[in-house]
């Protein structure tokens, strides 16, 4: 009767592993058949081609072209809608992060430009800051030295 039992369990634990793995392969070979294409109708919100990630401060960036019916907005880093100097150039000039969305009346798409400063800023404090204490005790009251950038 034992042996029984075994032989029946060892068949269920098998015909359950059989069951999931044909349902694991099956949920991949599922996600690999029916990929996404860019050129199905109101999918497509811009021309194909590479997406400037960053740009120094004072150049012009180029965003894609916008595809007929789609409404593309630049906006700077505080926030503004910002007009392209023509064939989608725009001119950099605030620091921060420049957000580009293509949209129609289904679909939003939307990426960000980083501008950025090729310059490194370091404060220097007269005396090389030997006017500073090291050590300050409670309730100290002292002046700041000049300092600048």
């Amino acid at each position: 009767m034992k042996t029984g039992k075994s032989i029946w369990r060892r068949l269920l634990v098998m015909v359950v592993s059989v069951a999931m793995m044909i349902g694991c392969i099956g949920g991949v070979s599922a996600a690999f058949a029916a990929p996404v294409s860019l050129s199905e109708g109101e999918a497509v919100l811009h021309t194909l081609g590479s997406i400037q990630s960053k740009v120094e401060l004072g150049n012009e960036f180029t965003v894609l072209e916008a595809e007929q019916g789609v409404k593309l907005s630049v906006q700077d880093p505080t926030g503004k809608d910002i007009t392209q100097d023509g064939n989608y150039a725009y001119n950099a000039s605030v620091l921060g992060n420049y957000k580009v969305t293509y949209s129609n009346e289904n679909v939003s798409y939307t990426y960000i430009i980083k501008c950025y400063e090729d310059a490194e800023y370091y404060i220097e404090v007269k005396g090389n800051g030997s006017s500073i204490p090291t050590f300050i005790a409670p309730n100290t009251e002292f002046t700041l030295p000049e300092w600048h950038l």
